[in-house]
């Protein structure tokens, strides 16, 4: 039987990367022709399987809240840097900010192989059958920190069926659910080791790292005691930071 060629659409001078671009619904039609020319059937592939071996499109229930605007562009900005990179040997799953609501609290995960960055906003009330869990993949990144960037006080944030929405006074921006389940981040963040404790200036920790960079990019710490100095240590470099006392508040 013979077949009409299928097409699908690339734009060259896009920034985004091709697989972003040929995902839209248009294009999966054309692919999906072409597969099923490939395996000499007329039938669409099985629904549970996606042409990119990933699951189906999230479906979540209704998950509403306000917050501030501010709060939430800081919370997403200061995890950003713990995403897997946008390539093809990183798992999608540690691609995604995870952002699940509970007990008027937002939380934000975001994680690669090697570490768990997590943050914390309030929410305003909500409806109980709001709470939930949802994913967005970094590739939504830039574009939902910079509708966040500027704007009203407040920011309403839905995710419902396969989508998610940020809106305010001035505007509306929305995508696509991140498709399959979150990590257990308990495996990490909640260990059966009781907890050391010590203070330091997040200054003075920053600069220690950023001056071990130069040779190995591996950091030895030492602790002694609450009072003593904390020790970083690499190949050629070390350097000793004070602890800071922790006040009633932060304690």
């Amino acid at each position: 039987m013979t077949r009409d060629p299928a097409v699908i659409t690339v734009d060259m001078d896009d920034p985004r990367p091709i697989r972003e671009q040929i995902d839209p619904p248009a294009n999966r039609a054309a692919i999906e022709d072409v597969v099923r020319a490939a395996l000499g059937s007329d039938e669409p592939p099985p629904p549970e399987a996606g042409l990119w071996g990933e699951e189906p499109t999230a479906q979540v229930p209704p998950i509403a809240f306000t917050t501030e605007r501010k709060a939430i562009h800081q919370a997403l900005t200061r995890t950003l840097h713990a995403l897997a990179p946008d390539d093809d040997d990183s798992r999608p799953v540690l691609q995604t900010w995870w952002l699940s609501v509970a007990d008027q609290k937002l939380t934000i995960h975001a994680a690669d192989n090697y570490r768990v960055a997590r943050a914390r906003v309030d929410v305003l009330p909500a409806p109980e059958d709001a709470e939930g869990v949802f994913g967005i993949h970094r590739t939504d990144a830039k574009k939902l920190l910079a509708f966040l960037a500027t704007g009203p006080d407040d920011v309403w944030v839905t995710a419902e069926g396969g989508g998610w929405s940020f809106s305010h006074e001035s505007g509306r921006l929305t995508g696509r659910l991140f498709r399959g389940d979150p990590p257990d981040w308990s495996r990490v963040t909640e260990g059966a080791l009781p907890a050391v404790v010590v203070a330091l200036n997040a200054k003075y920790v920053a600069e220690a790292g950023k001056a071990a960079e130069g040779r190995s990019g591996v950091v030895r710490v030492e602790y002694v005691a609450e009072d003593k100095p904390v020790v970083f240590r690499s190949t050629d470099l070390d350097e000793w930071i004070m602890p800071v006392r922790l006040g009633a508040a932060e304690a």
